[in-house]
């Protein structure tokens, strides 16, 4: 029983200073990962100011909302494998099965990622805005709203179509 207490004590005595270096870790890089968030948001605002166009100004925001989010996210899995590091888990094994599940997941979610980047480059080339009259994936309408992963039309008997941006291959913008 003596023996069964030394050694608790002994792991605890060695495990302790990795928990506190996780614990900075994970502090430090959660702030670091909010002031990151915040500083690109902030480089997306400066040029929304700039910007005298509504729907631009919708545009750069959906543009900014996901590169700040994508910047935290990418920080934030790193200070977790670094973290994890310092407690002495081995984060090869865990790499290797986040890698084999990211790729079942990619297959699975073929179309929602063919959806988002599609409706990423709709967006960033400014194929159309809201209000535009368009034609595309065999609709007419004027556009409702764009999203990342789904165009909305609005028909003249006021109809809605949701077409997901994976189906927009062509466009044809009507001018006024």
């Amino acid at each position: 029983m003596v023996n069964i207490n030394q050694e608790i004590t002994e792991v605890i005595k060695n495990s302790v200073p990795g928990i506190i270096k996780a614990t900075i870790i994970l502090f430090v890089g959660n702030y670091s990962a909010n002031i990151a968030k915040k500083i690109t948001k902030n480089s997306f605002k400066k040029t929304i100011k700039f910007t005298d166009h509504k729907n631009r100004k919708d545009r750069v925001k959906t543009i900014a909302d996901l590169a700040s989010n994508t910047v935290k996210i990418l920080i934030m899995i790193v200070t977790v494998t670094t973290a994890l590091s310092s407690l002495n888990v081995d984060i090869g094994p865990l790499l290797a099965g986040a890698g084999i599940l990211g790729l079942a997941v990619g297959f699975g979610a073929q179309t929602l990622v063919k959806d988002m980047v599609n409706g990423f480059f709709i967006i960033l080339e400014n194929q159309y805005n809201i209000d535009d009259t368009v034609e595309v994936a065999g609709f007419t309408g004027v556009v409702k709203s764009v999203s990342i992963r789904t165009t909305i039309l609005e028909d003249k008997d006021g109809n809605l179509y949701y077409i997901p941006n994976s189906q927009i291959t062509k466009v044809k913008r009507k001018m006024r």
